[in-house]
């Protein structure tokens, strides 16, 4: 908006270089007033004689008639009512009640009574217009003198010049001001624009000042990112542990959690690598917590467990043909299970005799 403002073509101040002129017409036309000793002019003399013979015409010719035709109107009701069969004007039905008559004829005469005043007013105001219009024609022929003919013709022509002159003045009077308002809107708008430049370049250099210290901070971040994982692997083996993400699109560094089993996504591994990533997180934890906190359920799914860790591991088995209870000697346990098995072969082997007998 401002640059568009900031772009408006402004005009150009012009001048009134008739002042002089003007004012030698206005001085003119004075002494010729002054010269006619008239009280008006022979064109606002016709003007008022026009005038006054259209306000006769509609006097006499429109309203006087409207007026005595409802004259006429209230005198046929009034002749109506004084019949000896009274038929109302309005339902045209018989009225009966001579007290309602009476009523109305006195209504019918109070109303034909103001007709008469108006119609003798209204005669009365055209009489004296027409009086007033023989006065205006006899003072417009008092003046049809060739001295006042000459007069009022020069009058005219000063008139004709001092309008047009004055139309003038007021037209370039009207075009500085718009262009002196123009002049003021395009400063505004060009002091505006300095002042949002400015603030764009300061803006622009807060924001390379902001990027700057975002890249301090992510190198920072990624420096002690690697430090907390140089203290981290002392306790893994096969776990890896990214603690944070670059994203690519950007080069930013996002906070991230992503555990991976030599080399694979937790995610992505089987239920038994699962357990193994698990037990090495468990043991990562319990060193820096100084927390031995059990590890319990699906160990059924590892085949070997690294025991040489300072935490409780508590392995849930389902053994057949044995009470359930709690073992604290892995030895104890491989035992209830060969009891098992051997049990499971004694009963398979009855089975099959069985059938064969």
């Amino acid at each position: 908006m401002c640059q568009n403002t900031a772009l408006m073509q402004e005009g150009e101040i012009l001048t009134f270089d008739k002042e002089k002129e003007l004012e030698i017409f206005k001085e003119q036309y004075e002494k010729l007033l002054e010269k006619s000793n008239a009280d008006v002019t022979l064109l606002e003399l016709v003007a008022s004689i026009n005038s006054l013979e259209t306000r006769i015409k509609e006097l006499i010719e429109i309203k006087l008639v409207e007026v005595k035709k409802e004259y006429l109107k209230q005198l046929e009701n009034l002749k109506n009512i004084k019949d000896s069969k009274v038929i109302c004007p309005q339902c045209k039905q018989e009225i009966q009640n001579k007290e309602t008559a009476q009523k109305l004829e006195i209504t019918y005469k109070n109303k034909i009574k103001l007709l008469l005043e108006k119609i003798e007013t209204m005669k009365n105001d055209a009489k004296e217009m027409i009086v007033l219009r023989k006065q205006k024609i006899n003072q417009y022929n008092l003046l049809q003198t060739p001295e006042v003919k000459n007069i009022e013709g020069q009058k005219q022509i000063l008139k004709l010049k001092i309008d047009s002159l004055q139309k003038e003045k007021n037209e370039i009077m009207l075009n500085n001001k718009e262009v002196e308002s123009k002049q003021k809107l395009i400063k505004e708008a060009k002091n505006m624009l300095e002042i949002l430049y400015k603030a764009n370049i300061e803006m622009k250099e807060n924001l390379e000042k902001n990027k700057q210290k975002l890249e301090i901070a992510d190198r920072l971040k990624r420096e002690i990112i690697k430090e907390q994982l140089k203290s981290v692997k002392q306790y893994l083996n096969h776990v890896t542990i990214e603690l944070s993400h670059l994203n690519e699109a950007t080069g930013e560094i996002k906070d991230a959690y992503i555990v991976k089993y030599d080399g694979i996504e937790y995610k992505n591994l089987s239920k038994s690598y699962k357990m193994r990533a698990d037990f090495e997180i468990s043991n990562l934890i319990s060193k820096a917590t100084e927390i031995n906190s059990p590890m319990i359920d699906d160990a059924e799914s590892i085949t070997e467990i690294n025991t040489n860790v300072s935490k409780q591991i508590l392995v849930s088995i389902v053994v057949s043909k044995n009470e359930v209870e709690v073992l604290y000697d892995y030895d104890k346990v491989l035992e209830k299970i060969k009891e098992s098995i051997d049990k499971q072969i004694a009963n398979s082997t009855r089975f099959v005799l069985s059938n064969a007998a």
